[in-house]
């Protein structure tokens, strides 16, 4: 890397947040919404997470999809009466009274009863000034998003992991002599025996249970035999959620990348298809490895940023 471009990551390390998301439209919960109005508030833009504000304009959490998959697993799982008096703990032996009786107790729940359910999804806000490289210490450890605040600690922006990525797309010089290192050079991501795995025969409901049970945010449908990726299952179909079978539901609903690719390769991959992973496949469609944008910051802080800023 030249003195230069050196010079242009440092300053870009050291900026603070806040200048890297000055038009952003911010979208929130409040924190008297139930869990029905928070998830079509979600849907609504298409976000998997949204602030949650106090009375007063404070950002007190975060709500996320994650969330919702971990309390929709806590009542599928809740012993529920039926008029007679026989007692359901599982969908499977539910009649249709407990359906319901189910459906309307997820979705009347207060937001805050299930923030941070899944364990997953810590708070943090700082100020505008904060300073770029410790927000990215912070991603590294498998934080999606934080909360930004002005002097009167109202909410102002969300500094995410998106943005991050977006602004790496936007200038290359930033990955300095990582650009076209692979993710198996760099280490990044989980390599095909790590990875949390369903057939595409399973039933949406249990897939959802096993992203909780694993803590992971998506699982690849995979056809063990094979070991062709087919599709993926994440936390954000929760608003599309169903009881059919987890393939099938739209069109580009992974994105997979030849296994050599760099992560400058597998940075456009994400910005262009606006996701948060990307699986790796053999020429055969053969699954290898999937990477996350978790993953991307973490190798290129080892990599490149420790060392200058």
């Amino acid at each position: 890397m030249s003195v230069d471009d050196q010079s242009a990551l440092k300053t870009f390390l050291n900026t603070g947040i806040d200048q890297f998301v000055k038009h952003q439209e911010v979208v929130f919960c409040h924190s008297d919404w139930h869990i029905e109005r928070a998830l079509l508030e979600l849907e609504k833009h298409k976000l998997t997470s949204a602030p949650v504000l106090d009375q007063k304009g404070k950002p007190v959490a975060f709500i996320d999809v994650l969330d919702l998959v971990a309390s929709l697993v806590q009542f599928s799982k809740a012993p529920v009466p039926n008029k007679n008096g026989d007692v359901s703990t599982s969908l499977e032996t539910d009649d249709f009274s407990m359906l319901m009786l189910r459906n309307c107790r997820f979705h009347v729940q207060n937001v805050l009863e299930i923030i941070d359910l899944s364990k997953r999804n810590p708070f943090f806000a700082f100020p505008g000034n904060t300073k770029l490289i410790d927000i990215l210490k912070i991603f590294s450890t498998g934080v999606h998003r934080v909360a930004i605040h002005g002097s009167d600690e109202k909410l102002s922006h969300v500094f995410t992991q998106s943005t991050v990525i977006q602004l790496l797309h936007k200038n290359p010089v930033l990955l300095g002599s990582c650009k076209d290192k692979t993710a198996s050079e760099l280490k990044m991501g989980e390599s095909y025996d790590r990875i949390v795995r369903v057939s595409p025969t399973t039933v949406a409901i249990d897939a959802f249970q096993l992203l909780h049970e694993k803590s992971v945010s998506a699982l690849a449908v995979v056809n063990e035999t094979s070991k062709v990726i087919l599709d993926q299952v994440s936390a954000s179909d929760l608003r599309e959620m169903s009881f059919y079978k987890v393939t099938g539901r739209r069109k580009d609903h992974f994105v997979s990348v030849p296994e050599g690719s760099s992560i400058q390769n597998i940075i456009q991959a994400m910005v262009e298809h606006q996701i948060h992973r990307v699986w790796l496949v053999e020429s055969s469609g053969v699954l290898k490895r999937v990477v996350s944008m978790t993953d991307v910051i973490s190798a290129l802080l080892l990599c490149t940023w420790s060392n200058v800023s």
